[in-house]
């Protein structure tokens, strides 16, 4: 065999008179950005973030509890374990280019609380305090 040549790729001897060798589709790696655009989430889970954002904002910032998000899906039919094993609530990127800013928020190690998604609109000045100037 050599250096060329692939495993199972027909050596000479294995050809037919007037038989030539295949072309070699070259496999390359798939890049970041056909990943994420070959990674579908359901509909289901932008509408739930997207109803929850809705109701929860407040002055450019609205935070939606992981919680919550599962409970509203699981409801809507979407088993629990395809929800994460799936990595449908992996949903930052997806918002992030629709304009927000978005962080993911859960306890540390040995830690308990709950995750929670904030979602900050991306051109919202910091709330100055009205009593800075005092």
């Amino acid at each position: 065999m050599t250096g060329e040549q692939l495993l199972g790729d027909p050596t000479p001897g294995d050809l037919a008179p007037g038989e030539s060798t295949p072309e070699l589709q070259r496999a390359t790696p798939i890049t970041p950005e056909e990943a994420e655009s070959g990674k579908q989430i359901p509909e289901a889970v932008i509408n739930v973030f997207n109803r929850f954002i809705s109701e929860k904002i407040l002055d450019g910032r609205a935070v939606v509890d992981q919680d919550d998000v599962v409970r509203e899906l699981e409801a809507a039919g979407l088993s629990g374990q395809d929800i994460f094993r799936k990595g449908w609530l992996n949903i930052e990127g997806l918002y992030q280019r629709a304009g927000w800013k978005v962080e993911y928020n859960r306890p540390g190690y040995n830690e308990s609380g709950r995750s929670f998604f904030t979602f900050s609109t991306k051109s919202k000045s910091p709330r100055r305090d009205p009593f800075s100037d005092y």
